[in-house]
C-alpha cells in the first residue's frame, strides 16, 4: 500500500488517548507515517504504549504541538473551540474526521464494517481472530480490545480489513465496505438522531453504502428487523433466531465458561461450542461467519476455533472467580446491552445470587432510554447505582443516582442501593449461594471492578493473597486499563 498518495504526513491526531484514536493512531504508524497527537486526560500505561512504536504525545494541548504538521485527525469528541483544532484551521492544514482517515486507510482493502446497536467490538473481535486463525492476516481497528493479541487493532498483510463502524454520530456513514454486517437494530443515541426512525434510515443508508458486487449481512430477531432485511437489496445475507433466516441458530445451552448452540445452514447442521458466554454472543458469532461465507470460506473450517476464542476485553470478562466468588467486567452502558449481560449471566449461574453494579453512562443517554433503563434489571437479586460517568456532559438536574435506584427498585423489582464502597457490596448478600457481582458500565467501572477484586484479595489470609492474585489473574483476567 502507497501510503504517500493518501495523507500528507507528519499526521496529528487530538485527543490521540481515545478507544477509537489509539488503535488508529498505532496502525497509521505502522502503515508508514509519521504520527504525532495530544491528549490532556492520558493514562500511563496509554503512553508508554505510544513510545515504543516511536509516535510522540502531548500531554497539553497548545498551537505550538501542531509544528510542521501536515494533516490532523479528530473524533467528534473534539469541539471546534478546541485550541488544536482551531489552529489547525487557521493554518488552512487538512482536517480530517477519524472516520474519513480510517476510510481512506482501507479503501484499497477489502474493507468488512460492522455496526449495531449491540455487538460490534465483539463480532469484530470474532471476525478478526477467525481470519488470523484461518491465514488470512488481515488488519483491523476495533473500539475495544481483542483478548487474543491484547489490542484494539491488528496490522497484517492480507487484503481484509475489518472496521467497527460506529453509529453513535453518524459518521459510519463515511465508509463503502466491500461487505456490511449490520449486527442488529435498537434504539439508542437518539441524543445524535433525535427519534428512532431518523436511526433505522441511518442504519439503512450504512447498508445502501456497501459496494454494489458487495454483500450485506443482517442479524433478524425480531420483525422490525427482518422487514428491515427483507426490504433490502441483495446481495444479501441473513442470520438469526427466526427460522426464515438463512443461517438459523436454536438449541442454546449457557453452561459455566462457555454456550453451545446449533446453526443451520443450506439443509445443514452445524453444532458450535463458544467459550464467550450469552446468546448475545452466539449471535455475535454467527454474524462474523456469515461474513465469512460471503468470502466463501466454508463454516466446517472456521467454527473449530471458536471454542479456543478468549473473547473481547471487559465483555463478559471474569476478573476474579476463587471459591464462593465471581466478579465479571462488562462494557453494557445501554439497555439492551444490560439486559443481554444480565441474562447470560443468570443463564450461566442460574442458582447465584446475582449482584449488579450499574454505572450510567451519559445524562443524554439515561434521559432519552430512562424506562427502558429502569427496566433492565429484572434478573437480578440487588443493583447498586454508582455515580453518574458524565463523559464531559453537562449535569441534568432531573437525574441523580438517587432517583434511578428507586425507579429501578420500582420497575425492575430488585433491591437497590447507591454504591459507596467494595465492603458495602459483600455485606449484603446471599451466603448460602454463590456471589456473582457483574460491573456494568462504558466510564469508569473497570476501575470498581478492580477495587472489589483488591478488596477480596486483601481480606485473605497473608500466605495466601500472592497465590490467589496470581491465580485470578492466570486463569480468568484480561488486562484492563486503570
Amino acid at each position: 500500500m502507497n501510503n504517500s498518495l493518501k495523507f500528507n504526513a507528519p499526521l496529528f491526531f487530538i485527543g490521540i488517548g481515545g478507544s477509537g484514536m489509539r488503535p488508529l493512531a498505532c496502525s497509521a504508524k505502522h502503515f508508514g507515517y509519521e504520527v504525532f497527537g495530544s491528549d490532556s486526560n492520558i493514562s500511563t500505561r496509554n503512553i508508554e504504549g505510544f513510545k515504543k512504536l516511536g509516535i510522540r504525545v502531548f500531554d497539553d494541548q497548545d498551537e505550538k504541538n501542531l509544528r510542521g504538521i501536515k494533516s490532523v485527525i479528530i473524533s467528534s469528541a473534539i469541539p471546534e473551540h478546541n485550541v488544536e483544532l482551531r489552529h489547525a484551521r487557521k493554518l488552512g492544514i487538512p482536517v480530517y474526521h477519524r472516520s474519513e482517515f480510517l476510510h481512506k486507510l482501507s479503501k484499497d482493502k477489502n474493507q468488512i464494517a460492522i455496526s449495531g446497536t449491540h455487538g460490534k467490538t465483539t463480532s469484530s473481535s470474532i471476525l478478526t481472530y477467525l481470519l488470523d486463525r484461518l491465514g488470512f492476516d488481515p488488519n483491523a481497528i476495533l473500539g475495544g480490545e481483542m483478548v487474543y493479541n491484547n489490542s484494539s487493532f491488528r496490522t497484517g498483510s492480507g487484503e481484509h480489513f475489518i472496521i467497527e463502524a460506529d453509529e453513535s454520530d453518524g459518521s459510519f456513514l463515511n465508509y463503502r465496505p466491500s461487505i456490511s454486517l449490520l449486527t442488529n437494530i435498537d434504539v439508542d443515541h437518539l441524543d445524535h438522531y433525535q427519534n428512532e426512525n431518523n436511526l433505522n434510515l441511518a442504519f439503512n443508508q450504512f447498508l445502501n453504502n456497501t459496494k454494489p458486487e458487495g454483500s450485506k449481512v443482517v442479524g433478524v430477531n425480531n420483525q422490525k428487523e427482518d422487514m428491515f432485511f427483507q426490504n433490502l437489496c441483495p446481495p444479501k445475507l441473513s442470520f438469526g433466531t427466526l427460522k426464515n433466516c438463512d443461517l438459523f441458530i436454536n438449541s442454546i445451552k449457557q453452561l459455566e465458561g462457555f454456550q453451545s448452540f446449533k446453526i443451520h445452514w443450506k439443509k445443514k447442521t452445524y453444532p458450535v461450542q463458544l467459550s464467550s458466554l450469552g446468546k448475545h454472543n452466539a449471535l455475535n458469532c454467527t454474524g462474523a461467519l456469515a461474513c465469512l461465507l460471503t468470502m466463501g470460506i466454508p463454516l466446517e473450517k472456521a467454527i473449530p476455533y471458536l471454542k479456543d476464542f478468549p473473547g473481547t476485553s471487559r465483555r463478559l470478562t471474569i476478573i476474579y472467580d476463587q471459591e464462593n466468588t465471581s466478579i465479571i467486567d462488562d462494557y453494557a452502558h445501554n439497555p439492551g446491552k444490560i439486559r443481554a449481560s444480565i441474562e447470560a449471566t443468570r443463564s450461566s449461574w442460574p442458582k447465584c445470587d446475582l449482584t449488579v453494579i450499574f454505572e450510567p453512562h451519559r445524562y443524554s443517554r439515561i434521559a432519552t432510554l430512562y424506562d427502558s433503563f429502569t427496566e433492565s434489571f429484572k434478573y437480578a437479586q440487588r443493583v447498586f447505582v454508582a455515580p453518574i460517568f458524565s463523559a464531559g456532559e453537562k449535569i441534568n438536574p432531573l437525574i441523580s443516582v438517587s432517583t434511578l435506584s428507586e425507579e429501578i427498585q420500582k420497575r425492575s423489582k430488585a433491591e437497590t442501593f447507591i454504591y459507596k464502597n467494595p465492603e458495602q457490596v459483600f455485606k449484603i448478600r446471599n451466603l448460602s449461594a454463590k456471589h456473582v457481582i457483574l460491573v456494568v458500565g462504558a466510564g469508569d467501572s473497570s476501575k470498581i471492578s478492580l477495587k472489589l477484586k483488591r478488596f477480596l484479595i486483601d481480606q485473605r489470609p497473608p500466605k495466601t493473597k500472592e497465590v490467589l492474585a496470581f491465580r485470578s489473574t492466570a486463569t480468568k483476567e484480561v488486562s484492563l486499563e486503570i
